[in-house]
């Protein structure tokens, strides 16, 4: 049974019982599906039975969740923010059932590459140390990997945001590198500066990438962009001579392309690769993954042939 649920834009104070789990599961099935149809097909249900369910959840909260339109389903306001509640009460529920088995899960987020060569052998060392402990990999487009609303433990995240909701531990540093099209003129360059490609429009990763104009500081505001929203679409609007792409140089290896040319760029900022947990209620797990992470990480620096770590300081640029 649920705990309270509390907003103060929606004004809910549910005594136990009220909200049953079906209801949870059925708004989130209408939602993630935009389709009372296909949620009632996942369910194992019938669509009029579904309806009214939804129906009682939304007179119980004193709201309405969904409008039906000629465009299929949409949310409402009070739905949009519902929505991640519902979400996360769903997992919580999930993983108590799971704990009180034992069949505990760890859901680890990343958005591409993970920890790169470490993922394996992080997953598979935690799980050695947590006998009856799954790691489930999850790929989430955005920034944050799942880990801000709960559709993940803790994951491998890029750059250098930071949140105050989370915890983060750096494990290690890449170098970048740029990403042109085979034609471009500077494409038979073996190595890159700044400077070289501050003219080119810039193809960005809004959603999970690591550059953005900023890499340029006196160049911001005249910068032309791209904008895309995954990886895939970064990667199509480079072959398609669209712009020039930053990114770390893992790229080059875990994304061969045969219409972009990867070149190392000597004078730009490594990119951090960090694990990070929700510095409130963690998973009684997250912080024992970091560790291990952690422990990893450093003794795999200790080669210093290594491909995963990269110097603090920058090399010269070469020309040639």
């Amino acid at each position: 049974m649920l705990a309270p649920v509390y907003t103060e834009r929606l004004n809910l104070c549910l005594a136990a019982g009220d909200i049953e789990i079906r209801h949870l599961s059925m708004f989130h099935a209408v939602a993630q599906s935009r389709s009372f149809t296909r949620a009632a097909e996942l369910l194992h249900i019938t669509q009029p039975a579904l309806s009214r369910s939804i129906a009682q959840l939304e007179r119980r909260l004193g709201v309405r969740l969904l409008d039906r339109t000629t465009h299929g389903v949409q949310l409402t306001p009070s739905g949009i923010e519902f929505l991640p509640f519902c979400r996360n009460a769903l997992l919580s529920f999930n993983e108590a059932i799971a704990s009180i088995r034992g069949d505990a899960t760890l859901r680890v987020g990343f958005t591409w590459s993970a920890a790169l060569e470490l993922t394996p052998l992080i997953i598979r060392e935690f799980e050695r140390l947590h006998p009856g402990v799954e790691v489930e990999p999850r790929k989430c487009d955005d920034s944050y990997a799942g880990v801000l609303d709960g559709r993940t433990h803790i994951a491998f995240l890029r750059g250098t945001q930071t949140h105050a909701a989370l915890e983060s531990i750096v494990l290690f540093e890449e170098r970048r590198v740029a990403a042109l099209h085979p034609t471009h003129p500077l494409a038979t360059r073996l190595t890159l500066c700044l400077d070289d490609i501050r003219s080119d429009p810039l193809v960005v990763n809004t959603v999970s990438g690591v550059t953005t104009p900023d890499l340029w500081p006196d160049s911001v505001q005249t910068r032309a962009t791209v904008r895309t929203h995954n990886l895939e679409e970064w990667l199509e609007a480079i072959a398609l001579g669209r712009g020039i792409g930053v990114t770390a140089e893992s790229t080059s290896r875990l994304y061969v392309h045969p219409g972009i040319k990867y070149i190392p760029l000597m004078d730009a900022e490594t990119i951090p690769v960090a694990v990070a947990w929700p510095s409130a209620r963690p998973h009684p797990l997250a912080k024992a993954f970091a560790q291990t992470s952690v422990r990893l990480a450093r003794s795999r620096k200790t080669d210093r042939n290594s491909e995963l770590s990269a110097p603090a300081t920058a090399l010269p640029c070469n020309p040639a």
